[in-house]
């Protein structure tokens, strides 16, 4: 779409498309996420549309992959443009990965609360949604790691308790249950949880992986084996 766009002379719909595939690359490449929002938001200010609200999507994609490569100050400012330029009522699934984004840069900087409040709109965005996003799972991991990072590891554990068996078994709840685990010190319950998805029975986007090898080496460093670790 964004070639025949192209080749026709549409950059409204050459701009859309590349903002939105940004979306798409980004699942599999932050740096190529980046690089495809990027060409959206450089494409939409040659025509004077910077401050359009269809633009936002490629605002958020270039924020969220700013927080994922610790980027943190070109993420604020990023997001930040995004959430000047979007209308969640008319775009409520890129509003989600907005707040989603937000959430993660507050986590980043170990603001957990302001992430908590990140996350529940993102939620209650979601809600008014046909089906489910993509990033349900992940907003739910996230809010409950950083419920367990603000100390509230009870209300954690009731909510994980509550979750279907499926949905606990992941990836994402498995680090969550890790961390948990952590905070109760309880270290070798840590690596059980964790072993699944680093020995790859549990499949996981890559970037649960990456944090579950992080746990992995907290709960190996707190059992007194710094090799392994």
């Amino acid at each position: 779409g964004v070639t025949l766009a192209h080749r026709i002379g549409r950059p409204y719909l050459e701009v859309t498309g590349l903002a939105h595939g940004s979306e798409l690359a980004a699942l599999r490449s932050y740096t190529r996420g980046a690089q495809r929002s990027r060409q959206a938001i450089d494409l939409a200010r040659q025509h004077g549309w910077s401050d359009e609200p269809f633009v936002a999507v490629a605002y958020t994609v270039l924020g969220g992959a700013m927080v994922s490569q610790g980027q943190l100050g070109e993420a604020e400012r990023w997001l930040g443009h995004a959430a000047r330029t979007l209308q969640p009522a008319v775009e409520p699934a890129v509003g989600v990965h907005l707040h989603y984004a937000h959430g993660g840069l507050e986590m980043a900087r170990g603001r957990h609360a302001d992430a908590i409040a990140a996350f529940r709109a993102a939620r209650q965005l979601a809600e008014t949604l046909v089906t489910a996003h993509t990033l349900a799972g992940a907003m739910r991991a996230h809010m409950l790691e950083s419920l367990v990072l603000l100390g509230e590891t009870p209300q954690v554990e009731r909510s994980v308790a509550e979750l279907g068996p499926h949905e606990r078994e992941g990836g994402e709840m498995r680090n969550v249950i890790a961390l948990v685990r952590l905070a109760r010190h309880d270290p070798q319950g840590a690596t059980a949880a964790l072993a699944p998805v680093l020995d790859g029975s549990v499949r996981s986007h890559p970037v649960w992986v990456v944090a579950a090898a992080l746990l992995e080496a907290i709960a190996r460093d707190a059992l007194g084996d710094p090799g392994a670790a």
